[in-house]
């Protein structure tokens, strides 16, 4: 079974979740929010980001604030604008321009992706 993005807003109090697909967050500052995935962790303290978690990668896009990313041996802080990219042991940093991600206003788009992937995506959605 296929499974949609997210859209997820929480308010205050020590919160953590586990994610297996893809979701964006808007998080209230003043509390210590861990998203967990298969890939690594992410981190945050008053922001919005969006995290996919899917075929062994992990994309974590900031859109607001700051946002730790921890996966084995490595750890990055990214700002608004930036994001990384961790596919097993490679990492890329990512930087964009937008201010929430496309899925949530029904736009699709791929960077670097395989056609198995963009099939899949498509599959997800409709």
């Amino acid at each position: 079974m296929s499974q949609k993005p997210t859209y997820i807003s929480l308010a205050s109090g020590d919160r953590s979740l586990s994610l297996v697909g893809e979701a964006f967050f808007e998080v209230n500052k003043g509390s210590k929010f861990t998203v967990n995935t298969e890939q690594g962790a992410v981190e945050v303290l008053g922001t919005s980001f969006n995290v996919k978690d899917r075929n062994s990668k992990l994309e974590v896009l900031c859109y607001t604030g700051k946002v730790k990313v921890s996966s084995n041996e490595h750890e990055q802080i990214i700002t608004p604008g930036e994001g990384v990219l961790i596919n097993g042991s490679q990492i890329e940093e990512l930087n964009f321009n937008a201010d929430q991600p496309g899925w949530l206003e029904g736009v699709i788009s791929f960077n670097k992706a395989s056609l198995i992937e963009v099939i899949e995506e498509y599959e997800r959605q409709f």
